[in-house]
């Protein structure tokens, strides 16, 4: 569990929308201005990060958890919300205070190998950030690399310092953009599908990895992904995401043994269990997602929910606390 009750990050009513673009013909029509659509990739996310602690993002491809990371770390500029970093607003902020913030919060991405330069050696590629922001001599700098490619598991570091990403295997490219996170020492971190690239042999030690730093480092992270089996044993808390919202959030084991959400029980009854004697009930949903720019009213679930009600059809849920800690949008819980 987090080591302090200090909140680093803090979510306020968070949304995201793309306009949808017209071709020439169709927007010469009367009023096309007035029809625009938009694509809701995040409609109202609320939610804190504490110092030591890892939340959870899951849900489908198309659900808006990588958007909700890029948002955080103002990759993207949101459409309304707040973002409160230690208390203070940031989705305004220009010039040197935004450096300032980027240097606190990094992102992970999801492949190494399209978000790496493949021209840069190693210790180039770590050190760059540390150029942009203007820290400290070349000595510090060679001093800050090396103990920071030992702490993600590049050991000994200065094996590693005139190596090219591509003579990397998939997993040191992985260990690579955690040390490029982590150089600048941020206290918050988000990883967007840290170990979707790798094969099983080399998850657990990069989730391990993950956890170690955030608790030793007291870093607030994000951790993304579609997976919710890693989430067990990495996340803290889950927020289980649905075309844009927070369908569920709560402490990771309570919602994986006791999920109160329809859409959660069927992410979790997809997950495999590797004793073959056991047999899990499987929630089966129809249909397809709805796309985000022909939403319908009430509930964005209902379309493929096996428990929906009539309310269901006209009211859209509120996340609100079921129990203590533990939050769904459901009227059927």
């Amino acid at each position: 569990m987090p080591e302090s009750d200090q909140v680093v990050l803090d979510i306020q009513d968070l949304k995201k929308y793309f306009p949808i673009k017209r071709g020439f013909l169709s927007s010469l029509h009367v009023g096309a201005q007035r029809r625009m659509k938009f694509i809701k990739a995040v409609d109202g996310v609320s939610l804190s990060v504490k110092r030591g602690e890892i939340l959870g993002l899951a849900g489908e491809s198309g659900s808006g958890k990588t958007t909700t990371g890029k948002l955080v770390v103002h990759l993207l500029e949101a459409s309304a919300g707040r973002i409160l970093f230690n208390g203070k607003e940031v989705l305004n902020l220009k010039g040197n205070q935004l450096k300032e913030f980027r240097r606190q919060v990094q992102m992970i991405f999801q492949d190494p190998y399209t978000s790496q330069n493949s021209r840069f050696t190693v210790f180039k590629w770590i050190q760059e950030p540390l150029l942009i922001h203007a820290l400290g001599d070349p000595e510090w700098q060679r001093a800050q690399v090396i103990k920071t490619l030992e702490i993600a598991g590049l050991k000994p570091a200065t094996q590693y310092l005139d190596t090219f990403p591509h003579e990397l295997s998939g997993g040191q490219r992985q260990r690579l953009a955690i040390a490029r996170a982590l150089v600048l020492e941020p206290q918050c971190l988000v990883a967007d599908e840290p170990t979707s690239m790798l094969d099983v042999s080399l998850r657990a030690g990069l989730i391990k990895l993950i956890r170690t730093l955030t608790v030793d480092h007291g870093l607030a992270t994000i951790y993304i992904s579609h997976d919710l089996s890693l989430m067990r044993y990495t996340c803290d808390r889950v927020a289980i995401m649905y075309l844009g919202k927070i369908m569920e959030l709560g402490p990771t084991e309570r919602i994986l043994k006791h999920p109160k959400h329809p859409y959660s029980r069927a992410l979790i009854s997809a997950v495999p269990i590797p004793n073959p004697l056991i047999r899990r009930k499987r929630v089966r949903l129809t249909g397809e997602p709805t796309l985000s720019h022909e939403l319908i009213p009430g509930c964005r679930f209902q379309p493929r929910c096996p428990e929906r009600l009539k309310r269901c059809e006209m009211d859209p849920p509120v996340l609100e606390e079921f129990e203590p800690g533990h939050q769904v949008a459901c009227w059927n819980a």
